[in-house]
């Protein structure tokens, strides 16, 4: 499976568990997490195009 995104970037070592208790209401952050729930392994590659 392969997924894009076009964001701005981030550093995952940053992202906030989403199932802490002040982070389970937020409308945003589940998208690494479920990828790494329902996969073997994942791998993030940053690509920077000019």
């Amino acid at each position: 499976m392969w997924v894009r995104d076009e964001g701005s970037g981030f550093d995952p070592s940053q992202i906030p568990h989403p199932l802490e208790l002040g982070n389970r209401l937020k409308a945003s952050g589940r998208g690494l997490f479920l990828l790494r729930s329902l996969l073997m392994i994942t791998r993030l590659i940053t690509v920077f195009e000019v």
